[in-house]
């Protein structure tokens, strides 16, 4: 009780009250903070603000291989600014850190950490004469972990790093963001095909391996992925206005009508090719210069940027053949036809280009497809025989009257006709001609008695094909 209280209580005869033992003061905690002081830290620490925790103390070295990653973020921080000032690309200080830098983007696991590492990585890249020896390996893991960061501000340092990679490098990086454009994540194909346009626009396509950039852009058009196809427009424009349409035809081919009308109108805004120059220049690595190309009175390139491939070669390396055996003997299912038929599709590349070669036991076996009673195998059929047409172009030629032929009489089926139009329209002009399918047209449209009439759809399908 207070005071006042306990002297009232003994003046009416009551015993005064005990005074309750003093409690003994708390021990310090070993640290030497106080338990609020801990708390505090915990509480930040939890909440992610770390940054209270002092830095380990000792060499920068025992700092990137601390424990603690607060620790290796201060570390980070103070290698950035030791790159800064260090002016001589030959300094050992850039030597001395070469298997450092790696290791701070490989080995990171901490996010907050791996943010402060992007920026010596990318000093370290950009200015050390060594740095073509991990540039590739760090530009990896810029893209694996960077480009799959949240923040965007992040994610925009870890392209400017792979940038400054190939800009060590060379075409050996751009290994590296093929992968990316590969990868089966939702972040990384995205950010992997947006840095090869800022690649091509930095340093221009001439010095890598040409063919291989313009392959890669055309891949990423195919991608179901609608922002992966809007880099891959992107990426296409900005090579379009490199190397002139002409080359790239086939690729603008297969862009949306809306996406075909905005490159149009881009390109007429943008520069010629012959006046585009690169910002920046490789300092290892180059594959070629410009002066390695022809080009023609408008300053296009005259390059014929699909290279052929082996079809029967490309098959061997898949199931083909066993999808095509049935069991013990018997048919194989309609399935396995449709997905032997999407293999013939994979083998003859994207756009189709097939070298010289005899494919007869492959046509034989869709024009066999072809006359299938079951209407998915026949529609494959269809499709897949105007994808090998189009790979062979002039070669298809001692097939295509037949097959041509053969689809006209099928699209009594509506669900064929549009198959068979699809097909036909891409070997016309290269294997197909009018004149070859004239007489088959006229009898269906107008057929010589009326019991052969065909359905509407027929006639109106092949009229419309003529």
């Amino acid at each position: 009780p207070p005071p006042a209280a306990a002297a009232t209580t003994s003046a009416v005869g009551a015993k005064p009250a005990k005074a309750a033992p003093k409690k003994a003061a708390a021990a310090p905690p070993p640290s030497g903070k106080s338990q609020a002081e801990e708390e505090a830290e915990l509480l930040a620490m939890l909440k992610g603000g770390g940054d209270a925790a002092p830095a380990a103390a000792g060499s920068l070295e025992e700092k990137l291989d601390a424990v603690e990653w607060q620790t290796r973020k201060s570390a980070y921080e103070e290698l950035a600014k030791l790159f800064e000032a260090e002016a001589d690309g030959a300094s050992p200080v850039f030597t001395s850190k070469l298997e450092t830098m790696l290791e701070v983007v490989a080995k990171e696991k901490n996010a907050q950490a791996f943010v402060a590492g992007i920026k010596p990585c990318s000093i370290f890249v950009a200015k050390a004469d060594c740095a073509k020896l991990k540039a590739r390996e760090i530009a990896e893991q810029m893209i694996k972990t960077g480009f799959k960061n949240g923040k965007v501000a992040v994610v925009k340092e870890a392209r400017a790093c792979v940038v400054n990679c190939v800009e060590a490098a060379g075409a050996d990086v751009l290994e590296a963001i093929y992968v990316g454009m590969a990868d089966s994540g939702p972040k990384v194909p995205i950010e992997a095909t947006r840095v090869l346009k800022m690649v091509v626009e930095a340093f221009g396509p001439f010095v890598f391996p040409l063919r291989a950039v313009c392959g890669k852009a055309v891949t990423q058009l195919d991608k179901p992925d609608k922002k992966v196809q809007e880099q891959a427009q992107k990426l296409l424009g900005e090579l379009c206005k490199w190397l002139g349409r002409p080359s790239l035809e086939f690729a603008i081919n297969k862009l949306p009508e809306k996406a075909a009308k905005e490159l149009a109108k881009d390109l007429a805004e943008a520069k010629k090719p012959a006046e585009m120059a690169p910002t920046r220049t490789l300092k290892n690595g180059a594959a070629g210069s410009k002066e390695d190309f022809e080009f023609d009175g408008d300053g296009s390139l005259v390059m014929d940027m699909v290279e052929p491939v082996d079809l029967l070669e490309n098959l061997k390396k898949t199931d083909y053949k066993e999808k095509l055996k049935g069991e013990e003997g018997a048919e194989p299912k309609w399935n396995m036809k449709v997905a032997a038929m999407d293999l013939i599709i994979a083998g003859c590349g994207s756009p189709p280009k097939l070298i010289v070669k005899d494919y007869s036991s492959v046509i034989e076996k869709l024009k066999e497809f072809a006359n299938d009673k079951m209407i998915a195998v026949a529609i494959a059929a269809f499709n897949t025989t105007g994808v090998v047409a189009e790979g062979m172009g002039k070669e298809f030629t001692k097939y295509g009257k037949s097959f041509a032929s053969l689809f006209l009489t099928k699209t009594k089926d509506a669900k064929l006709v549009l198959p068979a139009s699809t097909a036909m329209s891409k070997m016309y002009g290269k294997s197909l001609a009018a004149k070859d399918v004239i007489g088959d047209i006229r009898k269906m449209v107008f057929p010589e008695k009326k019991e052969k009439a065909l359905p509407p759809h027929a006639t109106v399908g092949a009229a419309g094909l003529l």
